[in-house]
């Protein structure tokens, strides 16, 4: 399903900042996705975006063996479903 904005969000040990952030975008947009990019956080990061997929147009992508910035945005746009993205 095509959104009009896709948000990419790279992360590694962000656990307590993913629920506000989403909350804020979900106050500020309407027809937008956000794709969490992380980079295998030890501190549950990736758990805490994905259980807000039950509420909130939310994917996550596990990167096992990779890190990085840079890729993480790249790794994220392949996956990109909105008409206009933001990092």
């Amino acid at each position: 399903m095509s959104r009009a904005v896709s948000i990419i969000i790279p992360t590694f040990n962000e656990r307590d900042n993913i629920s506000p952030l989403v909350e804020r975008i979900s106050r500020a947009l309407s027809d937008y996705e956000i794709i969490f990019v992380d980079d295998n956080s030890a501190d549950g990061t990736a758990d805490v975006a994905a259980s807000l997929s039950v509420g909130y147009p939310v994917r996550v992508i596990v990167r096992q063996d990779k890190r990085g910035l840079a890729s993480a945005v790249i790794d994220g746009l392949a996956q990109c479903t909105g008409e206009m993205l933001a990092v």
